[in-house]
């Protein structure tokens, strides 16, 4: 198995507690001591649409958005148990809150399958990358030689556009009047998904 999904030494410890659970273990406590803080801009949270930079900062700072990237680059290389854990618990504190550490760090579980210059590239300035992506084949690509694609399209629903759709992938979050308005979630509690969508021509 390639050392982009697991390191040697993730796989058992000597007291009997893995590696991964004792890192979920203090991410836990780190989460829990930003509960109350996020749970008092929740109001705040919910007009704007969007978590407030602040509040993704201490999320990167906790470890977040490296909780699934291996230690060798840098990351917690928690397992998907463990993970799965970080992420309820932020749910609980906030809706919006989980979904989006859900959805901008899942793609550290997919990244390893890409070729390996693809994924250096991903890390190239640490783990603590923030992902935004759509699953719904919305846009077109064609070849432009030596192995690449352009990509032209619009594809919606793509939680933490802002942060995610940017000049390093040259794609531009969707800045339509529907998208300012909403355009995507406005229901359980997840108003603040900032869930708009990604604009790309010949990108």
């Amino acid at each position: 198995m390639s050392n982009r999904i697991v390191s040697a030494d993730s796989k058992s410890a000597p007291s009997g507690i893995s590696p991964s659970a004792r890192t979920a273990q203090s991410l836990l406590t780190a989460i829990r001591d930003l509960a109350p803080g996020i749970t008092k801009r929740a109001a705040e949270i919910e007009a704007s649409r969007r978590i407030p930079g602040d509040i993704v900062e201490a999320l990167k700072s906790t470890g977040v958005f490296r909780m699934f990237v291996p230690r060798s680059y840098g990351g917690l290389e928690l397992d998907l148990p463990a993970g799965l854990k970080i992420l309820v618990e932020l749910a609980k504190i906030d809706g919006s809150v989980g979904w989006n550490a859900m959805t901008s760090s899942n793609g550290s579980l997919f990244a390893p399958y890409l070729p390996q210059q693809t994924y250096e590239t991903i890390y190239r300035s640490g783990p603590d990358v923030i992902f935004a992506g759509a699953t719904q084949p919305a846009g077109t690509a064609e070849e432009a030689g030596g192995g690449a694609w352009r990509v032209s399209g619009r594809w919606p629903f793509v939680s933490a556009a802002h942060r995610g759709c940017g000049r390093r992938n040259r794609l531009g979050p969707d800045d339509s009047a529907n998208a300012r308005n909403g355009g995507g979630w406005c229901f359980l509690r997840l108003r603040a998904s900032a869930d708009s969508g990604c604009l790309a021509s010949r990108a």
